[in-house]
């Protein structure tokens, strides 16, 4: 059956439309989750790029290094055991930490980088001891906490105590004052309290204003949200981190009383 020209043009056109409307509609679902990602994986990166580490296990000298499938090692059947990278016991930096769709890649390296060798042969180059923490799905918000990814990384590596740490990422970590250390160790009383009887007696409810404008709230290492945000939480002491770029960053002790609703308002100096 023969479509009319003007009816054929007017279909060609509406599907068009549809799909660019579809297209445009996937875009703005997808488009905010993926900044906050990028700016959790930002930060993250900054805080472990240059922590000095102590193996646990074995990293093969392989494409691959060692791999950490949703908690677990990897093994693979080879006909010949790889070489190895590094060994457990051995004293590293966390060169490179990247966070991809769904693993996490961690590159080591040793603390005084070692002279590279001319070599006409680039393959023969040994590899640098590396390590993959991968998913069995797509990494979320509620993976992206240090908590959560510190004890995965302690089934490869353990921090050395007291060990200087070197940062390519300096704003990323800020030197704190002795002062400063003080105040954050000191327990920040609610600005604002008023009773909220609908709360059972072990829940409070902790509203963080006051911030920059796209300031990160987080509590007990994980993130919550954007200031202005209410969070209700078990009463007690809780640590509370608001960050934004351009800012310092403030981490505080926040009491949070039970059947109550507690105000702070977070005020970041600007760097």
């Amino acid at each position: 059956m023969l479509i009319p020209k003007p009816q054929a043009f007017f279909l060609t056109a509406l599907l068009l439309i549809t799909l660019l409307s579809t297209f445009s509609a996937a875009q703005n679902r997808t488009l905010p989750e993926e900044d906050w990602y990028g700016s959790e994986k930002k930060m993250l990166s900054g805080h472990y790029t240059g922590k000095a580490v102590r193996l646990k296990l074995m990293i093969p000298e392989t494409r691959t290094g060692l791999e950490i499938l949703d908690g677990v090692p990897q093994t693979r059947p080879v006909s010949k055991p790889p070489e190895a990278a590094a060994m457990p016991g051995d004293e590293l930096i966390i060169r490179t930490f990247r966070i991809g769709l769904d693993e996490i890649e961690v590159i080591l390296g040793k603390k005084e980088p070692e002279q590279k060798k001319r070599t006409l042969n680039p393959f023969a180059l040994p590899k640098p001891p590396r390590i993959f923490l991968r998913f069995s799905r797509e990494i979320t918000s509620r993976d992206l906490t240090i908590d959560k990814i510190d004890r995965l990384m302690a089934i490869v590596v353990e921090e050395i105590p007291g060990a200087v740490s070197i940062s390519r990422n300096t704003s990323a970590q800020p030197a704190v004052s002795e002062p400063a250390r003080q105040e954050a160790d000191a327990v920040l009383q609610p600005d604002e309290i008023r009773d909220l009887p609908a709360l059972a007696a072990s829940i409070g409810e902790l509203t963080v204003t006051g911030a920059s404008r796209g300031a990160r709230v987080y509590i007990d290492g994980s993130f919550s949200g954007v200031a202005p945000i209410t969070v209700r939480l078990r009463s007690g002491v809780h640590l509370l981190t608001v960050m934004s770029e351009g800012f310092e960053p403030m981490e505080r002790k926040v009491f949070v009383p039970g059947a109550k609703a507690s105000l702070i308002k977070a005020e970041l100096r600007r760097r």
